[in-house]
């Protein structure tokens, strides 16, 4: 007899994650509903009008509940990506406006976290993407044909060291390490356009290291760092080494993908343990 699973209720972002969760859904007979927000990145892989769909303004706190609620939603994941918009944009129903008073009073710049409290007040589950999809959390070690070299270690050292300081200040997940100098921190820009800028900085020829990490003490549920092809695709076009990412606390996207085209590319993917010793 199959167990029986609560509905998933989905806030969208964009990327394929929103998919990847939708079709596990799907495969398993599990019921789930997709909320998505206006002027944000939409799912990619998703056609919405055949889906259990609603779209709705950011802010509009009371009506995400409320819409869970009509839909018979018990759990609720955070999944996909969200351009940072100015407090204007988002023009914050009563219930919103509480959510950011209450950051505010307690010096609390983790909105995501907020959300997450906030819908557990309201009696939903939150759950992680790595708790639904474990197969796309990134493992130990060499993770596909290719290596790093011993240049690249020290370097994925040294951007280890210096992406867990700048995430425990809530500045990005990732650095770009070339020959133990860092060229680059990933901002509000993401990861695609880190590298576009980091290879114009190092100029002609090659090499260097995506370094991602998760933030200390961040909550597994949400925002955990991701790669998946396009970001093989960016790092070999940009000539850059490869990347190397926390085991157990970075998601690897369609990960056979993944991992066929960096061999294909000659780009290494490496997980490491964030031990907090180096």
């Amino acid at each position: 007899m199959t167990a029986y699973l609560p509905k998933l209720g989905i806030l969208a972002g964009g990327g394929t994650l929103p998919a990847l969760l939708t079709q596990s859904c799907t495969d398993s007979g599990r019921g789930v509903h997709i909320i998505t927000f206006k002027g944000q990145p939409k799912p990619e892989g998703l056609n919405l009008a055949k889906i259990s769909h609603t779209e709705l303004p950011l802010g509009k706190v009371a009506a995400t509940v409320a819409t869970l609620r009509s839909n018979g939603v018990a759990e609720v994941v955070l999944a996909g990506h969200l351009s940072k918009p100015s407090f204007f944009d988002i023009r914050p129903d009563m219930k919103g406006a509480k959510v950011l008073a209450k950051m505010l009073r307690h010096h609390d710049d983790d909105l995501l976290g907020a959300v997450c409290r906030l819908l557990e007040e309201e009696g939903f589950k939150v759950v992680g993407v790595h708790s639904l999809l474990p197969r796309l959390l990134a493992g130990e070690g060499v993770l596909a044909n290719f290596k790093p070299q011993d240049g690249d270690l020290a370097d994925i050292s040294l951007g280890l060291r210096v992406a867990r300081a700048l995430g425990s200040e809530d500045v990005g997940q990732g650095v770009i390490v070339k020959d133990k100098v860092i060229i680059g921190v990933e901002a509000v820009e993401g990861t695609d356009m880190l590298l576009q800028r980091c290879a114009t900085l190092r100029g002609e020829g090659h090499g260097g290291v995506l370094v991602k990490v998760c933030k200390p003490g961040q909550d597994m549920r949400v925002d955990l760092p991701s790669i998946g092809p396009r970001t093989i695709e960016n790092l070999a076009h940009h000539k850059f080494a490869g990347v190397a990412v926390e085991a157990g606390k970075t998601l690897i996207l369609e990960p056979e993908e993944t991992r066929i085209l960096a061999d294909k590319t000659g780009v290494f993917i490496y997980g490491f343990k964030n031990d907090g010793a180096n």
